[in-house]
């Protein structure tokens, strides 16, 4: 399978309820070998207390099968490529970040990002590399990737 990095992210997307406006954004990075749709599941958890939240949950640029991907590979893989993976993923996550913004007309100040596992690697390192702050990054099992 290719694991060249697409152009642009997909995944699940999930709206405020139809009669609201959205009011939010927030992005949820999935673990490895995993897609989207699974970590969007924290939406319940959303709906009721930030109604008119915008949910993107992107599906990993390297494709493991076809319904499983990774923001990096891991197995056999140097400190060094580990982070030229999560730069270059982080520089996907922002500049389609960067389009729902604009589509939702809502700035940084009202958007999170949520990551686990590699998604919080991801998470962390596009909230760092961002031109402007976001309003808030929280993550789990995860750390900042860096250069040797």
């Amino acid at each position: 399978m290719d694991t060249a990095a697409p152009a642009q992210l997909t995944g699940t997307k999930i709206p405020p309820r139809k009669w609201l406006k959205p009011k939010s954004l927030t992005v949820l990075f999935h673990g490895y070998d995993s897609n989207g749709g699974v970590i969007s599941d924290m939406r319940v958890a959303f709906e009721k207390h930030l109604p008119g939240n915008y949910i993107f949950a992107p599906d990993a640029p390297r494709p493991v099968s076809e319904s499983e991907f990774r923001w990096f590979d891991v197995v056999d893989a140097t400190v060094d490529e580990i982070y030229n993976a999560v730069q270059s993923a982080a520089e996907l996550v922002n500049d389609t970040v960067d389009k729902y913004l604009d589509a939702l007309g809502l700035d940084e100040a009202h958007t999170a990002f949520i990551g686990y596992s590699q998604g919080a690697c991801v998470a962390l390192h596009a909230a760092l590399t961002r031109s402007r702050r976001i309003a808030g990054v929280l993550t789990y099992s995860g750390q900042i990737a860096g250069p040797s």
